[in-house]
């Protein structure tokens, strides 16, 4: 989550704010009558990332875990996409962006509910209650890992609030007679949970270069021509623009669409050597938990309908799947030269792209040649997850 929450969320444990949410229960489950013979500690990754390529995997590694009950589970940050582990024990699930109180500088910010950490005394949990860790992320500054230790035999489901019932898990507490894996097994299975991604990862990309779609002439003489942004299938999504190299002249159109099976957010933001704008935008509260706010310079388009030169600051807005605003065009003005642009929320993992402007007369022939990751390496061709 870029450039936001620094260190908030553990500021947030610190005072031990509480979330006031009365429609869901989020007492912390009373003390175990006796102390807790010390148990063993498991290990659950939280995604699966390759920054070079711009993938990223939305499950826990593994989604299944037996313990025995006084064991602890530890969940650990794997990527820098933003997740959260949340026990919704029959709850609804809570959407992760919500309507922003009026008077705000944004209508939308962050649901408390789903963003900040449920406090838990003890880090103790029966599987009684709505239980959340907040945002986790490997982000510098960001909290990385969470912690409960169980007391109580059951099978206690838990998902990801930023990505919903498909990035799921499971903790199966069994009584201490009963055999199961040690915590060195389950990491061995881990490690090879995640290997098996490779195929599915392959296929994905190989998917989304099969949409891609050559320009389509004017009868103007100009062109148009269509990026493809991002690309989801199952619980792998795909972060780059295809293609994401692109040759133009003035007078041509570029249109950038989530791709209909995309599950995640994206923009198209040409910075033109201006600073990137944070993601959020943080507002403190007296006595209560700060506001998260969507940053207007990134949620909503800039200079629609402005010819796109290397002049100033030129944004899409925030395109979301199964939305009105899942398509933006740039019709290319004066100018010459590379205009680069990236995605806001994802420009840390290479969900970058570059418009090259020649005159038409001498503009090299566009390119319908394979996708090009942020080094200049064809993705089709990026090795199998070791």
């Amino acid at each position: 989550m870029k450039k936001v929450l620094t260190l908030l969320l553990s500021i947030v444990l610190l005072a031990g704010f509480a979330v006031p949410y009365a429609s869901v229960a989020l007492a912390a489950p009373a003390q175990a009558a006796q102390s807790q013979e010390a148990g063993k500690t498991y290990h659950v990754l939280v995604g699966w990332e390759d920054m070079k390529h711009g993938i990223e995997v939305n499950a826990f590694f593994p989604s299944k875990l037996h313990i025995h009950m006084g064991d602890t589970v530890n969940w650990k940050a794997n990527t820098m996409e933003i997740h959260t582990v949340t026990f919704l024990a029959g709850n609804p699930l809570p959407d992760f962006i919500v309507p922003a109180p009026a008077g705000q500088i944004s209508p939308l910010m962050l649901n408390p509910l789903a963003a900040f950490p449920t406090p838990l005394p003890g880090g103790l949990y029966d599987g009684s209650t709505y239980l959340n860790s907040g945002i986790i992320s490997t982000d510098p500054g960001q909290v990385a890992s969470f912690s409960l230790t169980f007391t109580k035999a059951g099978t206690y489901p838990y998902v990801c609030t930023v990505h919903g019932v498909s990035m799921a898990g499971t903790i199966t507490v069994e009584d201490p007679s009963k055999d199961i894996p040690s915590p060195t097994n389950m990491s061995d299975q881990t490690q090879q949970l995640i290997a098996d991604q490779g195929a599915l990862i392959q296929a994905t990309i190989r998917s989304a270069q099969a949409q891609m779609q050559r320009p389509i002439p004017n009868p103007d003489g100009s062109f148009t021509f269509h990026v493809l942004v991002g690309f989801s299938f199952g619980i792998v999504d795909i972060h780059q623009f295809f293609p994401s190299r692109i040759h133009v002249a003035p007078g041509d159109k570029v249109v950038f669409s989530l791709s209909k099976s995309d599950m995640a957010p994206h923009t198209v933001t040409f910075l033109n050597g201006g600073p990137s704008p944070d993601n959020f935008i943080v507002v403190d509260q007296p006595n209560a938990l700060p506001l998260i706010l969507l940053n207007p310079e990134v949620l909503f388009p800039a200079k629609p309908g402005v010819p796109l030169t290397d002049q100033g600051y030129f944004n899409s807005g925030l395109m979301v799947p199964g939305s009105p605003n899942t398509s933006f065009a740039f019709t290319i003005g004066d100018v010459n030269g590379v205009l680069p642009f990236e995605c806001l929320l994802h420009d840390q993992m290479g969900m970058n792209g570059t418009l090259v402007v020649t005159p038409r007369k001498v503009r090299p022939p566009h390119s319908d040649g394979p996708v090009l990751g942020p080094n200049g390496d064809p993705l089709l061709f990026i090795p199998l997850v070791q």
